[in-house]
């Protein structure tokens, strides 16, 4: 069975879109920071079958 991903988590400073409305197994979460910070950890996070977001762990924007 497939399970849908929850809402990844974004953080502060930063824009996350997805590639479909969605949030379904193959969904890529796309991060990108506000101007003037530079974002450190992934920048793509794919929803899995099982309901978990790969890679783990959120990206953050630093000064």
């Amino acid at each position: 069975m497939l399970l849908s991903c929850g809402y990844p988590g974004a953080p502060a400073h930063s824009s996350l879109t997805f590639s479909a409305p969605e949030l379904k197994p193959g969904v890529v979460a796309s991060y990108a920071c506000e101007r003037g910070f530079e974002l450190l950890g992934p920048a793509r996070r794919i929803c899995q079958a099982d309901g978990r977001w790969l890679p783990e762990g959120i990206p953050f924007c630093a000064k």
